[in-house]
């Protein structure tokens, strides 16, 4: 746990945190990674201070205790709906905290156990889109799934996976979902609207796979295989329509709503939050940054670099050798601290993306060199060479160097031809659509 000057703004951060959130009166809070970083003992005082409802089915102490309830039984509109929560082991992290966080799976089953007799389960989950769908898959008896976290995946339309509704938010409050359910039949399943594309994209397709099968009918010999084939695709496709045609009324209605700058602040928590100030420690880590900055400069005056030469390059002992300093006029990145100083907006922005999280992945996982170059942003100065482990501004925009104020000497609009300097489908699994991907990550505030 941090103490000083940080201990004191977190603990006031925390206490804003809480005095916004009870505002909505909450019927309950599901605890995830996040809300954990500082310690278990710290977040239970924030319970018993400030009355939080926090439920937490898979995390647990050393000694075998559950910290958090792990249900929560709630009467709304005369039915028992049981709220569980689940988050993701870091098992190095947890033991650093005194904790164990137990498997989803069967936390989930035993929960289940507990609630017994409740008309609607909801899981409350930062597990992520994937696991959260293999949750609705593997535990029987959850209905609705209601998932969020750091840098994950924003599901704007609801996903079903058998008797589970599957709902999703992206992290730090950027949306909100609205779901309806009341008069809901759950017995029957969850039914998924069906817009009117969809029904006329497939009877488009039925009528291609129609055309396509008369035209092998009338070849002087057509191929059976072949015409079994389409033969099989029309029936299909015909399936298809019918179900979307006949399409029952949904049992539920959903919106997302999006908190941007058309959503206006409350004016009591925005003044606080103003008042709050950055992190000391943020601030301190910013301040080494400039100053070793500051320092490469002055090293820089005092013994400038002389021009390459074949003959110095030759002397220089290669496995001595310094990090390659620019030469003169050569463009080169400067690092985000900087760009900081004049785009602060957009940096806050940059700092939810998943390119401000992009170093992370290599601490996980074994990774190769060819990782750095997209995963890092190397930096360049006179007296030397450094990397960001991030994405940094300049991955995207171009070389700081060359920035000179106004729209000059950078590029502003990001081209797709950018982007797939590194997107090359290196993942297994990730497919990298531009139009898709680049709202999510956009700093101009017109993305997601």
């Amino acid at each position: 746990m941090p103490v000083g000057d940080e201990r004191q703004w977190l603990e006031s951060r925390a206490a804003l945190i809480a005095d916004s959130l009870l505002k909505m009166k909450p019927d309950v809070f599901g605890v995830g990674r996040k809300d954990i970083v500082n310690g278990v003992p710290f977040l239970l005082g924030l319970m018993d201070k400030y009355d939080l409802p926090l439920i937490s089915s898979n995390i647990v102490l050393d000694n075998g205790k559950h910290p958090f309830p792990r249900a929560k039984i709630i009467d709304w509109r005369g039915k028992k709906v049981a709220v569980i929560g689940l988050t993701y082991p870091m098992p190095e992290r947890d033991r650093s905290l005194g904790i164990r966080v137990e498997g989803w799976e069967e936390s989930a089953r035993r929960t289940l156990e507990l609630v017994k007799g409740a008309d609607i389960v909801v899981a409350l989950s930062d597990l992520g889109f994937d696991d959260e769908h293999e949750l609705a898959r593997r535990v029987p008896g959850i209905n609705i799934i209601i998932g969020g976290g750091q840098g994950q995946r924003l599901l704007p339309d609801p996903s079903r996976v058998g008797d589970t509704l599957i709902l999703r938010a992206s992290d730090r409050g950027r949306q909100i979902g609205e779901l309806n359910i009341a008069g809901a039949s759950l017995s029957g399943g969850w039914r998924l609207p069906v817009a009117p594309y969809q029904v006329d994209s497939t009877r488009a397709e039925l009528e291609k796979a129609r055309l396509a099968l008369d035209a092998e009918k009338k070849k002087p010999s057509p191929s059976s295989a072949e015409v079994e084939r389409l033969g099989k695709g029309v029936e299909i496709l015909s399936r298809s329509l019918k179900t979307l045609e006949g399409a029952r009324p949904v049992s539920f209605s959903h919106k997302t709503i999006y908190l941007d700058d058309s959503v206006k602040d409350d004016a009591a928590i925005a003044k606080a939050v103003s008042s709050l100030g950055p992190n000391p420690e943020e601030v301190r880590r910013e301040e080494i940054a400039r100053q070793a900055m500051e320092l490469a400069k002055k090293n820089q005056a005092l013994n400038p670099t002389p021009a390459p030469t074949p003959k110095n390059r030759q002397a220089a002992p290669k496995a001595e050798a310094s990090p390659p300093a620019p030469p003169d006029n050569t463009p080169y990145n400067t690092g985000t601290v900087l760009c900081r100083k004049c785009h602060q907006k957009e940096y806050d922005f940059w700092v939810k993306t998943p390119h401000y999280r992009a170093g992370n992945a290599l601490y996980r996982q074994k990774a190769e060199g060819e990782c750095f170059s997209c995963h890092y942003t190397k930096l360049v100065f006179s007296s030397g060479a450094a990397v960001e482990q991030v994405v940094g501004c300049e991955a995207c925009h171009g070389r700081g160097s060359l920035h000179k104020g106004g729209k000059e000497g950078i590029s502003r609009a990001v081209e797709e031809s950018s982007c797939k300097r590194c997107h090359l489908g290196f993942h297994e699994g990730k497919v990298f659509d531009f139009k898709r991907d680049y709202g999510k990550i956009r700093c101009d505030g017109k993305g997601l």
